[in-house]
């Protein structure tokens, strides 16, 4: 029990030290401002990331672009529930991979290829859901999900 505690205490301790010091240090309040109103300099402007800020503006501008075409197929029967529902959550996970490669403050060339291809196929997908011949109200006509990949099949009879 002692053991438990004093591992609590121990990060408890460690936090505050981090904290502590980056408050120091003029650290930004959580908003990328500091206390004083200025802008924090992100670590990617710091190491000469001028890729990826642009990059981080074009890959921001897709994925709302690709969120907007999304709901713009649910709400005009483009879309079943079950297409909206895959392709949403194939953007979710694009915005994962970008928050986990990101984490460091800076893209690399293969970081940013990668988020580049994964937003290319689910710009595909958009595009071939929104134009199949399911629509919100079809049932079982024959097409079906293949769970090997992100896309639709047509059944061969």
């Amino acid at each position: 029990m002692n053991v438990k505690r004093n591992l609590i205490i121990a990060l408890a301790v460690a936090s505050l030290g981090i904290v502590g010091s980056a408050q120091a240090r003029g650290g930004d309040d959580g908003d990328g401002h500091r206390r004083d109103g200025h802008r924090v300099e992100q670590r990617s402007q710091a190491r000469g990331g001028h890729h990826s800020d642009r990059f981080e503006r074009r890959f921001d501008r897709r994925q709302e672009r690709q969120h907007e075409r999304i709901a713009e197929g649910r709400r005009s029967g483009d879309l079943t529930r079950g297409e909206s529902r895959r392709l949403r959550g194939e953007q979710h996970r694009i915005e994962h991979m970008a928050h986990r490669f990101g984490a460091d403050g800076h893209y690399s060339k293969r970081e940013r290829h990668r988020l580049a291809e994964a937003q290319r196929r689910a710009d595909r997908h958009i595009y071939r859901a929104r134009h199949n011949d399911r629509s919100r109200g079809d049932h079982h006509d024959g097409w079906r999900h293949d769970h090997r990949s992100t896309f639709w099949s047509h059944r061969d009879y």
